[in-house]
């Protein structure tokens, strides 16, 4: 006995950024499917002294500052804690350029005295 099979369907996926179309012919009806792109990171490439959220605030990555102590002698203090306030990274300098890594599993980052920090990795 044999069986039928449906006739066959073109399947077409569009995805956004850099063009990319997928078509693959298998079973069935004919659908089209289109995916809706993640949404733009709103975090900061650049954040000054405060306390920012990650990776709402501030996305993961390495910083640098080329601040150092400030002109009252103040050092340049910056750390990254988890959510339950542990430290990952910290970071104190007396002058010149300071680099501190912002990771992935980081839901905070701190800084006293540093000035700017620029997104550099």
């Amino acid at each position: 006995m044999t069986v039928p099979r449906p006739p066959a369907r073109t399947v077409t996926r569009t995805v956004s950024g850099p063009t990319r179309t997928v078509t693959k012919t298998v079973p069935g009806p004919t659908r089209t499917v289109t995916a809706q792109p993640k949404p733009a990171s709103t975090a900061a490439v650049a954040v000054d002294d405060g306390d920012w959220i990650v990776p709402k605030e501030v996305e993961p990555g390495r910083y640098r500052t080329e601040h150092g102590a400030d002109d009252f002698g103040r050092l340049c203090y910056a750390d990254t804690k988890t959510a339950g306030g542990d430290i990952l990274t910290q970071e104190v300098s007396n002058k010149g350029r300071t680099l501190i890594v912002v990771p992935r599993n980081a839901r905070s980052f701190s800084s006293s005295n540093c000035g700017e920090w620029t997104k550099v990795g």
